[in-house]
């Protein structure tokens, strides 16, 4: 297998990750979201120091260019959904925590 078959098969891999972790119920999860984030993060590192050899410099350039583009606009999409979900999930439980303080027709019945 040559240099550009396991680089893109790698993104392909990162790309699967990052689709299972939006996908899923693994973005309730803290630690899930942060081994996401650093995977994502190795990849940008690898693939800023991966050299594709048999491709002229500008093209290497280009194509590590776009993957690192791609990755890590499945960062921020992350991000925002794990962000999305916890504005969610924060407002049921304020909206909990009030209905559980306002005072209900049937309580002041019982208080009577």
């Amino acid at each position: 297998m040559s240099a550009e078959d396991i680089l893109i098969l790698g993104v392909a891999g990162i790309i699967a990750i990052n689709r299972a972790f939006t996908g899923t119920g693994l973005r309730r999860s803290a630690v899930a979201f942060a081994a996401t984030q650093v995977l994502n993060i190795a990849a940008c590192v690898g693939l800023y120091f991966l050299r594709l050899d048999d491709l002229p410099r500008q093209l290497d350039a280009a194509v590590r260019l776009f993957l690192t583009g791609i990755v890590t606009w499945h960062m921020v999409l992350n991000y925002q959904t794990r962000q999305g979900w916890l504005q969610d999930y924060r407002r049921e439980a304020r909206q909990n925590d009030e209905g559980l303080a306002a005072p209900t027709p049937e309580l002041d019945e019982l208080r009577g």
